[in-house]
């Protein structure tokens, strides 16, 4: 009876420990002038296959700071994981609106999200 009182704890341990525990540094800026977003929403997403198809789960949600940015910790699991942030008003310029975790757009756990306002040209006939 004791052996299985340990081995059940040992299960339990097993099971809520896997995963690796990831911080990530969420930036949206804006292109031209380097200026950041404040209060943007930002998601993390995980999705993995299953036997009815793709599963998706939002494992961190938000807001960016008053700097344009969010540190977000999980723990990452054999699934896929990706971030988006909300794109701002009048924009017209969004460099990769989703990035994933282990592309080129992870650098270090750092994704830098750039957006840009949509420009217009007045011109004055005399």
């Amino acid at each position: 009876m004791k052996q299985i009182f340990f081995l059940s704890i040992f299960l339990l341990l097993i099971a809520t420990s896997c995963g690796k525990k990831r911080t990530i540094h969420i930036i949206a800026k804006n292109a031209a002038t380097e200026t950041r977003y404040a209060g943007l929403e930002y998601f993390v997403v995980s999705s993995r296959t299953g036997a009815n198809g793709e599963k998706y789960k939002t494992e961190a949600h938000g807001t960016l700071d008053n700097n344009g940015e969010a540190v977000v910790e999980l723990r990452q699991k054999n699934r896929t994981y990706s971030v988006r942030v909300v794109e701002p008003a009048n924009t017209c310029y969004n460099k990769q609106i989703t990035q994933y975790f282990d592309s080129k757009y992870d650098v270090n756990g750092t994704f830098t999200f750039e957006f840009a306002e949509c420009a217009s040209l007045q011109i004055n006939i005399k």
